[in-house]
């Protein structure tokens, strides 16, 4: 499943600042939404107007607009990371930082962005805390941070504990079993749940 499915959306995602910005704003809008409805949230808040305001609400809609106005020196600097970092884990640390450090964006959000646009890093989401047994204040307020020190520790710490449990391949497939298993009146299976990512960006 990773292996399709992350391989199309790189591919996409780094052909050019618009595409990396659409990979952002994919992610703001998963934030507290199932994935089967994220691909309608995604056209709607496309569409712009009233609608795209019921799914850009709070905090939202702010991001989704930084997404675009800040994708061209984002996707400059992620590349930079990805050209000039020869350790992987040094390498997804710094891009982590990076993205988490953006509007809306904080370690599990910015580790997601992460894997699916250069196959690196992972998503520890609410799911993925719960039944790893990780406690869900553990990679909280990175931004709250005080010191660049203090951010690199936690920044570090996500990764290590992606890359422990897997890395960014063992922790798509899993998380999509994990989902298909426990709403399996709303997916059909595993490969389903992993598909909706690239059928959310028309990628399909």
């Amino acid at each position: 499943m990773y292996h399709n499915h992350q391989k199309t959306i790189e591919r996409y995602a780094r052909q050019s600042p618009e595409h990396f910005a659409r990979i952002l704003q994919f992610v703001i809008l998963t934030v507290r939404v199932p994935l089967y409805r994220v691909r309608q949230d995604t056209s709607t808040a496309a569409q712009g107007g009233a609608d795209a305001l019921g799914v850009l609400w709070g905090w939202k809609h702010n991001a989704y607009n930084a997404a675009q106005d800040g994708a061209e020196n984002s996707l400059a600097y992620l590349e930079h990371c990805q050209a000039h970092y020869g350790d992987e884990r040094e390498r997804a640390q710094a891009m982590l930082e990076h993205v988490a450090d953006l509007p809306g964006f904080g370690l599990a959000k910015a580790g997601f962005v992460l894997q699916l646009a250069f196959g690196l890093a992972g998503c520890l989401d609410t799911h993925n805390l719960s039944r790893f047994n990780i406690s869900a204040s553990t990679f909280k307020d990175f931004k709250a941070r005080s010191t660049k020190k203090a951010r690199e520790r936690l920044s570090q710490k996500y990764i290590d504990a992606v890359y422990a449990l897997g890395g960014p391949s063992t922790l798509w497939d899993s998380w999509c079993e994990y989902v298909a298993t426990n709403q399996a009146s709303t997916y059909d299976d595993a490969e389903h749940v992993s598909r909706l990512h690239c059928e959310a960006l028309d990628l399909t």
